[in-house]
């Protein structure tokens, strides 16, 4: 969750992901594991493991939680800090204001994994759970927490302008074809990391993993294009998307 929208490539992405979790590294009581998890952290972020020590043992140490009310992993935080309606979250609200699209939705290949963002990911597990259909409100079914995202959704799906049904599956095939694209990204790293542990059974698999991700991809492309080119224009973007779209 953490690590996924950042470029680890950059001194800046590695270092936002290793003040992120060293942290929580830190608040582990088994000392091998602490040990197990620096040396990981280490090899995603590919630095020298002593360099990364020397990073935990000069971080000041974690805050202390509040006793009581809601409280947040540092994890979760990362991912509610970046800013509001992004693609994933325009789609989300969308199908929230209307629960009758999300058959169709489900249908194009939405899935829960699509969802970067786990705030995200709970609310549309419980509506693809049938909470609003079922009769029982979505807000009770929350914590209060997913309840304030939740608020925040819906009132930006209700002060959106009308959408026609075609143009809220181009958003969503949209979505899906950026959330093909990363588990593709993350698919390659893997079948990488594979060859080079010698592992070659396993570079197979992610290799097939690769190539049913790339037809999945290549469908999507397709059902994308039959619904722009049939109205011969892309759905209108929301003024606050954030995220590259196709």
């Amino acid at each position: 969750i953490v690590t996924a929208p950042l470029d680890l490539s950059s001194a800046r992405g590695k270092s936002e992901a290793a003040n992120t979790l060293l942290p929580l590294i830190r608040e582990m009581a088994d000392g091998v594991a602490r040990a197990h998890y620096i040396q990981e952290l280490a090899r995603r972020l590919r630095m020298d493991e002593r360099t990364m020590l020397q990073m935990d043992k000069a971080a000041p140490p974690p805050a202390s939680r509040p006793a009581r009310g809601p409280s947040r992993s540092a994890v979760e935080t990362v991912a509610a800090q970046k800013e509001a309606f992004s693609l994933e979250e325009y789609c989300l609200a969308m199908l929230l204001h209307d629960p009758a699209q999300t058959d169709g939705a489900l249908r194009l290949g939405l899935q829960e994994e699509d969802f970067k963002d786990p705030e995200n990911r709970e609310i549309f597990k419980h509506l693809m759970g049938g909470a609003i259909s079922d009769g029982l409100s979505l807000q009770t079914a929350l914590d209060e927490v997913l309840r304030s995202r939740l608020d925040a959704l819906l009132s930006y799906a209700q002060q959106s302008p009308p959408m026609l049904h075609v143009e809220l599956e181009k958003a969503v095939l949209r979505f899906k074809i950026a959330a093909i694209r990363r588990q593709v990204e993350q698919l390659r790293f893997l079948e990488v990391e594979a060859r080079q542990a010698g592992d070659l059974d396993g570079a197979a698999d992610y290799a097939n993993m690769i190539g049913l991700a790339m037809k999945q991809l290549d469908w999507t492309q397709d059902e994308f294009e039959a619904r722009r080119t049939s109205l011969g224009r892309t759905p209108p973007e929301p003024s606050a998307l954030n995220e590259n779209t196709v």
